[in-house]
């Protein structure tokens, strides 16, 4: 207090011995709660301008400390702490949490015998976790789900609120030696007073949302006082099931696609079946006239082998022909040189009966004269052509 007065009083531009005195003068009266005696004050002119000075200071102190006292005071950003117990934290200008406050019995319930003001976020977020885990709130399986959500429309301070609340949730398990899954978002600090008149966190009613654009039968009602845990949960199992019924929608939408395939194949088999039977009765109608070009070919050839085997009879029918009459021939011969040998013998008889140099004189004569005729089979197969 003496520091205050005395700093202020050095700012008064006066006498010294009159600053002196007011100085004394303020501090026993301040110190025994009595009223002061403004009547002594103003005896001089130059008192009473030194105490209208003094006064304008202590108003402009007084009210530049309480201005700045409610700067700092005031809020800039949010960050909501859900797992069920939900905590929602002030955060000033400077990084200081300002205000906490739980929004739903459990919320209530962890901040009970904490105290969170004036500490940094991170510290604040590990103090709260450390008191969830005493009050059973963290699972020892590591299932928890820890949701962070801040709430600016700044971008940088988003980042910087949940990176410190993230630290601050390691920090706390890494205490307690447990294991928790971290979920972080940011919504806009015109969703705060959306969410603050249906008394849930922004950071839950984010969730939420998120839960009904999966599933529009969810309700605000019916997961308000829901952990965060079973909400992921659902979020997940519709997200699961849209996905499979989007598979099933592609899988219909496949088989519809397979079955006009199968269609358009159909007819195109159906055209291909009418191509055939066109080209089948072409094909009838080239092999009816190939066979029949086949068949006349056949005849011909028919009867150009009756012609050749005729003509086969023929020349075998002239081959025996000319062996018979060669046989012939050749009988006749053989029975011509018979009878001249006869003859012959006949004349020899004779000329010895004669004497025998006139006997062979004539002999030969005779031979010479009537030569031995023998019919060759080339004069006779010559006839028999000729005859032919």
């Amino acid at each position: 207090m003496n520091t205050i007065f005395k700093s202020a009083l050095n700012q008064i531009k006066t006498e010294e011995v009159l600053v002196n005195k007011t100085e004394i003068y303020l501090k026993d009266t301040l110190s025994n709660n009595k009223k002061p005696k403004l009547v002594n004050l103003f005896k001089t002119k130059a008192a009473s301008r030194f105490f209208i000075a003094a006064a304008s200071f202590l108003v402009i102190l007084v009210g530049g400390s309480s201005a700045a006292y409610a700067y700092y005071q005031t809020p800039v950003a949010y960050l909501s702490l859900d797992i069920n117990p939900s905590v929602e934290l002030g955060v000033n200008a400077f990084g200081k949490v300002v205000n906490a406050e739980g929004y739903n019995e459990d919320g209530q319930t962890i901040l009970a015998g904490t105290d969170v003001t004036g500490s940094t976020v991170e510290d604040a977020v590990q103090c709260l976790i450390m008191s969830a885990d005493d009050k059973g709130y963290i699972a020892n399986d590591g299932s928890t789900v820890i949701s962070l959500t801040s709430e600016t429309n700044n971008t940088n301070k988003a980042t910087i609120l949940q990176t410190k609340s993230e630290l601050g949730v390691n920090h706390a398990l890494q205490e307690i030696e447990k294991q928790a899954i971290v979920q972080k978002d940011n919504v806009a600090l015109e969703r705060r007073d959306e969410a603050k008149q249906l008394g849930i966190t922004p950071g839950k009613l984010n969730l939420i949302n998120k839960l009904q654009a999966v599933d529009p039968t969810a309700t605000i009602d019916d997961y308000k006082d829901a952990s965060v845990k079973e909400i992921m949960k659902n979020i997940k199992f519709n997200e699961n099931n849209s996905k499979s019924n989007s598979d099933n929608d592609n899988l219909d939408n496949d088989n519809s696609d397979n079955d006009n395939l199968n269609n358009d194949n159909l007819d195109i088999l159906d055209d291909l079946d009418k191509l055939d039977k066109l080209d089948d009765s072409d094909d009838s109608r080239k092999v009816n006239t190939k066979d029949t070009t086949v068949n006349n070919s056949t005849t011909s050839a028919t009867e150009e082998t009756k012609k050749s085997n005729d003509y086969k009879s023929d020349n075998a029918n002239v081959t025996k022909s000319q062996t018979i009459i060669s046989e012939i021939s050749t009988k006749n011969a053989t029975e011509d040189i018979d009878n001249d040998s006869d003859r012959n013998k006949k004349l020899n008889v004779e000329s010895h009966s004669n004497a025998s140099s006139e006997s062979n004189t004539k002999v030969d004569s005779k031979n010479n004269s009537n030569p031995i005729k023998v019919n060759t089979p080339a004069a006779t197969t010559s006839s028999v052509n000729k005859s032919k």
